[in-house]
């Protein structure tokens, strides 16, 4: 007896000062799956499952492996079972694109993770292919495909061409649409924060809305008049854009004459507006209500032509 007790507590010891390293997998369904299970690789049993957790939806097992267990950091894990009656096990394995080295507190997400069919899904199956019903439910389905897509087999190939292209394009813009979904969450957080000065807008905005509802007869034939009138506006340039073009040409000469004259021809019109005094000098002449007139008066009584003595004639 003491014998027992001396190798069990030397096991024990031996398994305590066993050196491990811890890794964390994420299973969807661990089904019958315990704490203290191993861990397989290469039906090679490297560790154990040390603990298990709830994640939200999905659950977290805690693995210590050897120490000198070697696998590539995208490894992959699986729940599988020893026999048809035999305990569960989980099983890591090295994809055929093995990249890197799985070190200690790195995970093992969902999407490389999985589980064998257990014994009772394979009794099941068995049970409808031996009872007929898969069968007769194949036969169905085949029956029915075959009706669908009879007469209509180009058709078909072209909606799986287009599928596929589609999937491939959704596929290359994956950074794209995930990027646009992050902006669309940082968008959603302002506005969920400024909702109570949304909902006052839109409350102000309604009756704007109302209106133009209201108005929309009228505004419809607004649009429709204007329509028209830019259809015929387009026909008479279309039309006259020649002669106009000619004009324009025409009167470029002009335009240019007057730049060349500068300020000549507003002092023209100055003294050619002269009557008693230059226009300009308005504002110096008329004084609020008297005016300021220096004037040279001939009363001589000789006849003489008032049209010609300006110039010196009589």
């Amino acid at each position: 007896m003491r014998i027992l007790l001396a190798v069990a507590c030397l096991l024990a010891l031996t398994a305590c000062s066993r050196d491990v390293y811890v890794v964390q997998a994420e299973l969807s369904n661990v089904a019958n799956l315990v704490p203290n299970s191993e861990v397989k690789v290469d039906d090679v049993t490297v560790g154990r499952v040390s603990d298990m957790e709830l994640d939200g939806w999905h659950a977290r097992l805690t693995l210590e492996l050897d120490n000198g267990v070697r696998l590539p950091a995208n490894a992959t894990a699986k729940v599988g079972q020893k026999s048809l009656l035999g305990a569960e096990y989980v099983e890591l394995d090295r994809p055929s694109d093995a990249t890197g080295v799985l070190r200690p507190g790195d995970v093992i997400p969902l999407t490389r993770t999985d589980r064998y069919p257990e014994t009772e899904e394979l009794l099941a199956g068995l049970s409808l292919w031996l009872n007929g019903g898969g069968l007769q439910n194949l036969r169905t389905i085949y029956t029915e495909v075959d009706k669908a897509l009879g007469g209509r087999e180009q058709i078909t190939r072209d909606l799986l061409d287009k599928l596929r292209t589609f999937a491939t394009t959704i596929d290359q813009q994956k950074n794209a649409i995930v990027a646009t979904v992050d902006a669309l969450d940082g968008l959603s957080k302002p506005l969920a924060a400024q909702r109570d000065q949304l909902a006052q807008a839109l409350d102000h905005v309604t009756p704007g809305v109302t209106l133009l509802n209201q108005q929309r007869t009228n505004l419809t034939t607004a649009l429709s008049a204007l329509t028209s009138f830019s259809t015929v506006a387009t026909r008479v340039i279309n039309r006259t854009q020649d002669d106009l073009t000619a004009d324009l040409a025409d009167l470029r000469p002009i335009l240019a004459n007057l730049v060349a004259a500068g300020d000549s021809l507003p002092r023209s019109l100055d003294v050619a507006g002269t009557l008693l005094f230059p226009l300009s000098t308005f504002k110096n002449s008329f004084r609020g209500d008297f005016v300021n007139v220096y004037a040279s008066v001939d009363l001589s009584l000789q006849a003489v032509n008032p049209l010609l003595a300006p110039l010196g004639g009589r």
